[in-house]
Order: C-alpha cells, then structure tokens, then sequence
C-alpha cells in the first residue's frame, strides 16, 4: 500500500490458556484451560497471559519500534515467516475468493484485484 499511514500485519497471540476460549469446552477440559495449561507460561515458547498478548498487541499497532513495520507476520514481539501455505498462490486465490463469497460482497467492490 504506497501513499497511505496504513500498516497491515498478522499476529500470533500464542496460546493463550485460562481465556474465554474454553467456553464450551467439556467441564474437565475447561478445568484443564482454565487451571493447568496456564502454567504453560512459565516456560512454553509462544504461550503467554491475556495481558501480555494484549500488551504485545498494542505495542505492534502503537509503538515506535513498529511505526514502519508492513506487510508482516508476527508471533508475539519476532517478525517470522508465516507457514509455507501462507505463500501458495493458489491458496491466496482460493482463501480470498471464499472470504468475498462468504462476505457476500462483490468482486468489483473490494480495491484488490486477484487473477
């Protein structure tokens, strides 16, 4: 995107135990989400609290160290390579294609164009 302060990224929370995902999970499950798996951030890579993907978030969209970050792929605070499937071409066809078709918006609506 030239000529615009708009900045696009993907982030990667991590796992984020002991968080309403578990909702709907079986009570022993939601046991487990809610009271075990949150000792997972003490030492699992990539497994953090609410409030530190949070705060991990809101430094990627405010702070300075990102102001010109673009176009990139962020697990926690690391720019990395997104999986080898982000990549395909055909893939990125197909997952816009179907996003547009689920959105029920038209083709010609959206400003970006895929052959």
């Amino acid at each position: 995107m030239e000529n615009t302060s708009i900045r696009v990224n993907a982030f990667d929370p991590g796992l984020v135990p002991g968080t309403g995902l578990a909702r709907t999970y079986p009570p022993l499950l939601k046991f487990m989400w809610n009271n075990i798996m949150p000792v997972l951030t003490l030492f699992r890579r990539n497994t953090n609290t609410a409030k530190k993907s949070g705060t991990n978030l809101a430094n990627l969209a405010f702070a300075q160290q990102y102001k010109n970050l673009n176009g990139k792929y962020v697990e926690g605070t690391k720019v990395i390579s997104s999986s080898k499937d982000s990549y395909n071409k055909s893939f990125q066809k197909d997952l816009w294609n179907t996003s547009i078709k689920l959105a029920h918006i038209n083709q010609a609506e959206t400003s970006l164009q895929l052959s």
